[in-house]
């Protein structure tokens, strides 16, 4: 869990204030049952160094809605839990994944931008209705982070080896 923490510490933008609260807010998320829809969207802010990243979740939910990632009729609760396909649908909208045809047809739903990050090794077997977890949530972040960073890498299927 040291090497998560770790990890998820140069996931943090270094011009965010502070600094100490989102690394403690990070170590907050490990070992949670669930986390909620507004962790999610403070989870991709911090990923897409928003310097003025804070952990309030009407602020994250503001920015998300003002930076497309939510869908303007999309009625959400902050304390509601999220779902695998919240976090995909708004991971995949903060990193600029498209994904395929069916996904750019249908505006990019939970359901297929689950399959893509789940497909990128983003995300667990299980589907897009399970609740996240926290440790689900820091692993998203992580790879995400390593996505903008070096782009995609498919994990191997382990055919022709």
């Amino acid at each position: 869990m040291t090497v998560l923490v770790a990890l998820l510490g140069s996931c943090v933008p270094a011009e965010a204030a502070p600094v100490r609260s989102s690394n403690a807010w990070l170590r907050g998320l490990l070992g949670r049952p669930s986390v909620g829809t507004a962790e999610v969207l403070l989870a991709a802010h911090l990923m897409t160094e928003d310097s003025h990243w804070k952990p309030d979740t009407a602020w994250a939910m503001e920015r998300g809605r003002s930076r497309g990632w939510l869908r303007r009729q999309q009625v959400l609760h902050p304390g509601s839990p999220a779902t695998r396909g919240f976090a995909a649908q708004v991971f995949a909208r903060a990193l600029g994944i498209r994904g395929g045809v069916w996904m750019r047809l249908t505006g990019e739903g939970a359901r297929h931008s689950y399959r893509e990050l789940k497909l990128l090794g983003m995300l667990p077997e299980g589907g897009p209705g399970v609740l996240l977890t926290g440790d689900e949530l820091a692993g998203l972040l992580a790879a995400a982070s390593r996505w903008q960073e070096v782009g995609p890498e498919r994990p191997a299927t382990g055919a022709g080896r």
